[in-house]
């Protein structure tokens, strides 16, 4: 795993023997499962850049760190989530997966990895943002999913409470969004306050992190019901 150390510290993130052994076991539990449940796309060889420091792309905002609580809402097989996780182990983690099979899968890995302080909600992101528990909790929220912009707003801000971030993941192609989601994010209660430049441990993995503050509540009529945040984006 001396790659693994090296792009990470490409990051300035100091990763433990302890840490290194914790992905090494990750990398091994998702390729096993991968072979019947067809959690990744991505091949074994590839893990680490593409999941592993993709993830870890998100530390360079400066917003997660021990003792918060963090959800990552369409997390799949743990991503970005589980990594940062293991990067700050005091930190409260709440995965969102509507996937049985991928929740189930999530449930496993932590206890397979030994991790303490983390919640598998098997939730569609809308349905998540409406429960008492999660709404308007988070100190921070994350999402790598595959999905525009003002569509993640939607999933996200619900669930940061006032003074809290959302970190989206987006590729470097992202101005055309930016428009749409500065007022999808004042609808909601949030404001765009910057874009990480692109950076990632390859030309072609770049990432841009958008960060999103909360600055006040979300109304009541959000989210909106299952799947009508990805039919009908707000700002568009």
């Amino acid at each position: 795993m001396d790659g693994m150390k090296r792009a990470a510290a490409s990051l300035g993130i100091d990763l433990s023997r302890h840490q290194l052994e914790a992905f090494k076991k990750y990398r091994s539990v998702l390729a096993a499962a991968n072979k019947s449940a067809n959690l990744t796309a991505i091949p074994e060889d590839r893990y680490i850049d593409e999941h592993f420091i993709d993830s870890l792309t998100l530390c360079a905002a400066g917003k997660v760190g021990n003792g918060l609580r963090v959800a990552d809402v369409g997390t799949g097989a743990g991503f970005p989530g589980v990594p940062i996780k293991i990067v700050f182990p005091r930190l409260e983690l709440h995965l969102i997966e509507a996937s049985r099979k991928k929740a189930g899968f999530l449930e496993r890995l932590a206890g397979e990895l030994g991790l303490e302080g983390v919640t598998v909600h098997r939730l569609r992101a809308e349905e998540a943002g409406r429960q008492p528990q999660l709404r308007e909790k988070m100190d921070v929220v994350v999402a790598r999913a595959v999905a525009g912009l003002p569509v993640l707003l939607e999933y996200a801000l619900p669930l940061c409470r006032v003074g809290g971030w959302f970190l989206a993941m987006k590729g470097p192609k992202l101005s055309e969004e930016i428009e749409a989601s500065e007022r999808a994010a004042l609808e909601l209660g949030g404001r765009i306050d910057s874009t990480l430049a692109p950076f990632g441990p390859a030309e072609e993995l770049k990432r841009v992190i958008v960060l999103v503050q909360k600055v006040k509540e979300t109304g009541g009529r959000y989210p909106r019901r299952v799947g009508a945040p990805a039919k009908r984006p707000l700002g568009g």
